[in-house]
């Protein structure tokens, strides 16, 4: 070490500062080696620990919300659809509708019903049970008859298996229905009325002159030939053949009109006159004599007789077509 005499008094100032600064920074340096985390302790950033999750405050005694009657009913009939238990579906949904408030429930339940019962519909006639399809149908009318849609396919179904007669009942329930009544009457004139093409009977005709003469039979019991006359508004009989049947020419009379002018001749009350299988039933006939001109025919066949068919004469083949009145005659 210098000897600090030989120094000047500024000198000396000089080198006691190296000496000073150059012990410092070597404790310094020493704590820095000794010592780290003290050193380090205030500079180097603090690292936070992650904050546990927060959970909510739920008081230890509230209820759980329960479904409701309607609602658990449908919650089960989508589960029974959803496994293909569409029988059961619908026994459900029946129950649902009981008890649908509002009327989205309403809407709901005829949405799923509707489906539950299209699906069980195409299950039983894959199965080939199709007689199951109709008390399917009629079960779903009875729990809800409000329902007419369903009304309407039960109808349908009955014509599809040719049970026109157990399908017009049903039809008539909802004719006047607003919104499926149209086609329920529709329906109804299908079954009701046949297509003018398909005739009741065509029945031969013989021919007296320029007209036509039908056979016909009266009460199932004596065959008459008549004369087809559409000017005469009532059938005419002879009177020896009514007689003949054991009617009594009575005092009811009515007036005709003939070749010799109007005349007045009695009525009778006949049970029936059936011509090519097609009765009418009771009838009245006017009792009237012909002329020896008329000899070839026993009577005329007049317009209370036609009247209750639509009805034509082809010439050509001689033959007179009887039809269903499209306005619903009152045909025996």
């Amino acid at each position: 070490m210098p000897n600090m005499k030989q120094f000047q008094p500024g000198q000396k100032l000089i080198v006691i500062s190296v000496i000073g600064g150059f012990v410092i920074g070597l404790g310094a340096g020493y704590a820095l080696w000794k010592y780290p985390e003290y050193l380090l302790l205030e500079t180097a950033p603090r690292i936070e620990s992650p904050a546990a999750p927060v959970e909510p405050l739920v008081a230890d005694n509230a209820p759980e919300v329960q479904p409701s009657q309607f609602e658990s009913l449908v919650i089960r009939a989508n589960e029974a659809t959803g496994s293909g238990n569409y029988a059961a579906a619908i026994d459900l949904l029946m129950l649902a509708d009981v008890s649908a408030v509002s009327a989205k429930e309403m809407e709901e339940v005829v949405y799923l019903l509707d489906k539950a019962v299209n699906l069980r519909v195409s299950q039983l006639r894959q199965a080939q049970r199709v007689a199951e399809i109709d008390t399917l149908y009629e079960s779903v009318t009875l729990a809800m008859p409000e329902r007419a849609k369903f009304y309407l396919q039960l109808a349908e179904h009955r014509m599809d298996m040719d049970n026109d007669q157990g399908a017009l009942p049903v039809l008539a329930q909802i004719e006047n229905h607003h919104q499926w009544g149209g086609r329920a009457r529709e329906l109804i004139a299908m079954i009701t009325t046949p297509e003018l093409g398909m005739p009741l009977a065509n029945v031969p005709l013989s021919r007296s002159g320029n007209q036509f003469v039908v056979t016909a039979s009266l009460d199932g019991q004596r065959e008459v030939r008549l004369l087809i006359d559409t000017g005469a508004s009532v059938t005419i009989v002879t009177p020896a053949i009514l007689e003949s049947l054991g009617y009594v020419l009575g005092s009811q009379t009515g007036k005709f009109a003939t070749a010799n002018g109007e005349v007045d001749a009695p009525l009778v009350g006949i049970q029936s006159l059936t011509v090519g299988e097609q009765v009418v039933s009771p009838i009245t006939v006017g009792a009237i004599s012909l002329s020896r001109r008329t000899a070839s025919f026993d009577g005329l066949l007049g317009m209370n007789f036609l009247q209750k068919f639509e009805f034509s004469l082809d010439q050509q083949r001689s033959v007179l077509e009887l039809h269903f009145r499209r306005d619903g005659g009152d045909v025996q």
